[in-house]
């Protein structure tokens, strides 16, 4: 993001700083200039809404190959489904954040979790409007999202494109056009 290298101190401060999204994902939205603070509600309610699909998702699955073991007995599993909550309450980090990015009409909102594809975050909210058929929000305009945000520097962007292909291809390495490998 060309916006991110600016030296204005107002993007350094605080904990919802525009440097502090670097090496995450983030989902950009696009709204009016004066429904910024109504379209962050929406978009970070929209990705907890799509994450918590998600694990819901990952946990029935768990709990029909439970089933088929025959491990765990209901009680058993709803203890730990409690626990689960428990600890989810506990926690002081927040699967996503609304970032200040001080530009008129873009919301961002930073991914913590390192799990969390923004990718297929976006495409469950937009499975969920096709079936239901359904307005989901009143202030969001587009929604993009980015794999990973970095400064535009050519060695953030040569380890960003690395990890990137890394994690998608499985390549340990890539090489630069005289042949060196890139480290």
């Amino acid at each position: 993001l060309q916006f991110m290298s600016g030296g204005d101190k107002h993007f350094n401060k605080g904990g919802n700083a525009l440097a502090n999204c670097r090496g995450f994902g983030c989902v950009m939205g696009t709204c009016d200039a004066a429904r910024e603070r109504e379209t962050s509600k929406e978009l970070v309610n929209l990705l907890t809404q799509a994450i918590e699909q998600l694990e819901s998702t990952d946990k029935k699955q768990e709990v029909i190959l439970n089933e088929n073991e025959g491990n765990l007995s209901i009680e058993a599993m709803l203890k730990n489904e409690l626990k689960e909550v428990k600890s989810q309450k506990n926690s002081q980090t927040q699967d996503v954040v609304s970032i200040n990015t001080g530009i008129k009409g873009i919301v961002l909102i930073k991914i913590n979790r390192a799990d969390l594809c923004p990718l297929s975050l976006v495409r469950s909210v937009f499975n969920r409007v096709r079936q239901e058929r359904l307005p989901v929000s009143r202030h969001v305009v587009r929604v993009t999202p980015f794999q990973k945000v970095f400064f535009p520097d050519e060695n953030e962007l040569e380890e960003s494109l690395q990890s990137l292909v890394q994690s998608f291809f499985g390549i340990p390495t890539m090489k630069k056009a005289d042949d060196t490998p890139v480290e």
